[in-house]
């Protein structure tokens, strides 16, 4: 074996050991940036929330901000309501209609 041949089988097993480790390496959640970023003290989600919904109906809008929904700064974490509350929500209006006299 040449030494080239030898310094790339050294390299391959340098990449090898080392990809895995960096793939597995994942930054620290950091709650507290997160908590800056929102304009409530808990966040206020400002429509229904079905007690058992789950994190990947809230990903429909949220992933990608889709129908006037905020985009999600964190779309790995799927327990939404742990951090975000349901705030009050407002029902439209319905007019009532007047019933004519005749």
């Amino acid at each position: 074996m040449t030494p080239f041949h030898r310094f790339l089988a050294a390299a391959g097993l340098v990449a090898a050991l080392t990809f895995p480790a960096m793939t597995w390496a994942a930054e620290p959640d950091d709650y507290a940036a997160d908590a800056r970023q929102t304009g409530g003290d808990p966040p206020l989600i400002p429509h229904l929330v079905r007690d058992d919904a789950t994190g990947k109906e809230c990903l429909v809008c949220h992933k990608d901000g889709i129908k006037g929904a905020p985009q999600t700064s964190h779309p790995e974490r799927l327990s939404c309501t742990q951090c975000h509350v349901a705030g009050e929500v407002k029902k439209k209006k319905i007019p009532v209609r007047q019933k004519s006299k005749r």
